[in-house]
């Protein structure tokens, strides 16, 4: 670290030692998990002592309520933006995938993280899960709504709700391990293996055909789930053949 003209180390600010701690904590947990993370782990990552990470965060728990918000402000912050328009259909369905997709791009670890933690029970991050549930459930319930869904329909809202974040989600998720966790030796035998998400460009290209052909699933989907349930049909009732009565 440079010194100044007296001979001094010079003093870091806290605004960036806490975010020196919050970067340290999402890489971490992203790779290793929450579990295989601790306190003294991230304080020796990000470069400062223990008493830094209670100060700025009160703890290990305080950082997965951090990371669940800043990952939840930044997702929802797009996905209204995309949704802000009166954009027909398949138009508006791409924009808010392609929004999400977004989300993941810009910070993949941070997204990586956010999923790891988002719905651990842990006494310490409930109101922050709380709070994501409820802040955002009315606007989405009228966006379903308006491609004909009743939000009330349980059964078929269990299928839709959540579909492209856990589809884009599943995606980063592999990506993220191809490209930061699995070994040399293991990237060399799937490789021989001809497994080609190892050498793909995930380039602009990549992603607007992804978000393309993504929007057609979704549609596809949706529009199977907002179609009427066929008719069932009432099995037919198997006569028993009645024996007259012997004549004695």
């Amino acid at each position: 670290m440079y010194k100044t003209s007296v001979g001094k180390k010079p003093r870091v600010k806290h605004g960036a030692s806490r975010d020196r701690v919050f970067k340290a904590a999402v890489r971490l947990i992203a790779r290793r998990g929450y579990s295989g993370v601790s306190v003294r782990d991230i304080a020796r990552t990000a470069r400062v002592n223990l008493a830094a990470v209670n100060y700025h965060f009160g703890g290990k728990a305080g950082l997965l309520r951090s990371i669940i918000e800043e990952f939840s402000e930044r997702y929802y912050r797009a996905l209204q933006t995309a949704m802000a328009g009166k954009a027909p259909m398949r138009e508006a369905v791409n924009s808010n995938i392609s929004a999400i997709v977004g989300v993941y791009r810009d910070d993949i670890e941070l997204a990586i993280a956010a999923e790891k933690v988002l719905w651990m029970d842990i006494p310490e991050v409930h109101a922050a899960q709380i709070h994501l549930h409820r802040a955002h459930r009315a606007d989405l319930d009228r966006w379903f709504a308006s491609m004909g869904l009743d939000p009330k329909d349980l059964p078929r809202m269990a299928v839709a709700r959540g579909l492209i974040t856990n589809l884009v989600g599943a995606h980063f998720t592999a990506r993220y391990h191809y490209e930061n966790i699995i070994s040399p030796a293991t990237r060399k035998t799937l490789l021989g293996r001809g497994v080609r998400e190892l050498t793909a460009k995930y380039d602009d290209d990549f992603y607007e055909e992804y978000c393309s052909h993504l929007t057609d699933l979704y549609l596809a989907g949706i529009e199977a789930l907002a179609s009427p349930p066929p008719a069932r049909r009432k099995p037919a009732r198997r006569r028993t053949a009645t024996r007259s009565p012997r004549k004695s």
